[in-house]
């Protein structure tokens, strides 16, 4: 039974291990009534209906759920709303149920990131009758025949994972598997032999965006029936500190609205091919950092979207850059909107600030101008002429020209703001986003929240967007390349995208890093 009159909560798992497999449901009606569940996926929308039962002489009927409603495959393993209703659009039962269709969950209860040898805090749920394997796989490589560190738990429970030694700091994939069933959590693994405090000569600072991971995970941890993203319930903007990474569809590693597979997987490619020797930490870390560590750092790299912060991380990097540190930006949309920690949940109490003491652009000399146009309408960056003669440390190498195609623009992109952006500010290369109207565009205007107030904004996209590539050189000594691009590291390694697109790209990738990290 659930805490409020009218909802009903219910775990099943759809395996067909022959535990737990179905889910029912008991309604009562008129005799010969027709009678169908009508389901509703919570994290992604779309609902599915299953054929109609009619109810029996005694008034009585069960509904049953496989978790498939006739369908060839099994839905998401997400949670579910379901009501029971009168066949061919009749009215529902006031009371609904919540249903969550959990094969394997995984959490890590930390925020941290690990050195080889450490123990990770591994929680697993699971009904499931086999032993669940834990394994150490590449970020680039997360389907990988050879994995690190196999071990094997009986099923459900609390485990501590020791991390085996690795290669290289970074990005890492902690793979669960529990007979054919996967998942995939991602772990930020320190250089092995490096000390945190103490770096060698020429090692990056690289830090991953977990509260921003947590902001985008569609899991629904405490199973009340809303997904855990406060962009599911804006209006009550929370997402649990941590929580579970369960199926494709929630984990920001590999799919859903944080598609950081695609985004990430590069970067763990281009260490390895590389052989590029770095420290790794999470952005949770580095704000509690001590601000004399992070000075013996030559470069900041900020490997994902590192969209939501703490006000204490935007300090550290506003105080690092101006005394003369390096800050490198792999994606885009930094520094948007600030949060807080506390025990159990992270609230998110802003979108951005744009004031000229304070913003996005003070950190990233790039700020997020527009996301999501129509597919089929390829973005791209033409090489400043300006930027040739001022850098000629970046195109070194690359055979660029002015107005040259250097990559495309995808997804969230920024964009320089002469008002904002370091009054030592180069546009590298620019592009422009058509104009264009998303769904939603009509009609209502959109809002974003923060907190229970709505605040209206026009779409971006009713205008034509420049989006810009960016380096700024600092007053103090400090230096600034942001990419702007979430796209940009895809593009890298992606064979449908031009060629000697993507080796002048990365050819100027390896410029920044050597002249960041000297």
């Amino acid at each position: 039974d659930g805490d409020d009159a009218d909802l009903l909560r219910a775990t099943f798992s759809p395996d067909g291990d022959g535990v737990g497999d179905v889910l029912a449901i008991r309604a009562a009606s008129a005799p010969g009534a027709r009678l169908e569940l009508r389901i509703e996926d919570l994290a992604a929308g779309g609902s599915v209906t299953t054929p109609p039962v009619v109810v029996g002489k005694d008034g009585s009927v069960e509904l049953a759920w496989d978790g498939r409603a006739g369908l060839r495959r099994r839905l998401p393993e997400v949670s579910y709303r379901i009501d029971v209703c009168v066949a061919d659009g009749g009215p529902c039962a006031a009371r609904r149920v919540v249903a969550h269709a959990r094969l394997l969950s995984v959490a890590i209860d930390d925020l941290g990131s690990f050195a080889p040898g450490d123990e990770v805090p591994v929680r697993i749920e699971t009904d499931r009758r086999e032993t669940v394997r834990h394994e150490l796989v590449p970020a680039h490589d997360v389907r990988a025949a050879r994995a690190l560190g196999p071990v094997d738990v009986p099923g459900a429970g609390a485990y501590r994972y020791r991390v085996p030694a690795v290669p290289r700091g970074g990005e890492w994939v902690l793979r669960v598997a529990s007979g054919a069933v996967r998942r995939y959590v991602p772990l930020v693994v320190r250089g092995p032999g490096l000390d945190l405090e103490r770096p060698p000569r020429g090692v990056a600072l690289v830090v991953y965006p977990l509260v921003t991971w947590r902001a985008y995970d569609r899991a629904d941890t405490d199973r009340d029936g809303r997904p855990d993203s406060w962009y599911q319930h804006p209006e009550d903007p929370y997402v649990p500190r941590t929580g579970a990474y369960e199926s494709a569809r929630t984990l920001p590693l590999l799919a859903g609205s944080e598609p950081a597979a695609d985004l990430l997987r590069p970067l763990s490619r281009f260490l390895a091919d590389e052989g590029l020797r770095v420290q790794a930490i999470t952005d949770v870390e580095l704000a509690r950092l001590d601000p004399a560590v992070i000075r013996r750092y030559p470069a900041l790299v900020f490997a994902g979207h590192q969209e939501y912060y703490e006000a204490a991380l935007y300090d550290r990097v506003a105080r690092y850059l101006a005394q003369g540190g390096r800050a490198l930006y792999l994606q885009a949309n930094a520094f948007y909107g600030e949060v807080e920690l506390a025990d159990a949940r992270i609230t998110r109490l802003s979108y951005r600030y744009r004031e000229p003491d304070r913003s996005d652009y003070a950190l990233a000399a790039n700020g997020f101008r527009v996301c999501c146009w129509p597919e089929g309408v390829r973005v791209p960056y033409r090489v400043e002429a300006a930027a040739l003669a001022a850098l000629p440390w970046l195109f070194r190498g690359t055979g660029l020209a002015a107005g040259d195609a250097f990559g495309a623009a995808t997804d969230e992109v920024d964009g320089v703001d002469p008002r904002l952006s370091p009054a030592g500010t180069v546009v590298v290369a620019s592009g422009v986003v058509p104009a264009h109207r998303e769904e939603g565009d009509e009609g209502a205007e959109p809002a974003a929240w923060i907190g229970t107030q709505r605040i209206p904004y026009p779409p971006a996209g009713l205008q034509d967007q420049r989006v810009d590539i960016a380096y700024a050189a600092l007053a103090g000594g400090g230096e600034i390349f942001s990419w702007g691009n979430h796209g940009f590291l895809r593009g890298l390694y992606r064979p449908s995208e031009p060629a000697a697109e993507r080796a002048a790209q990365l050819v100027a990738l390896r410029n920044v890093w050597r002249r960041f990290t000297r």
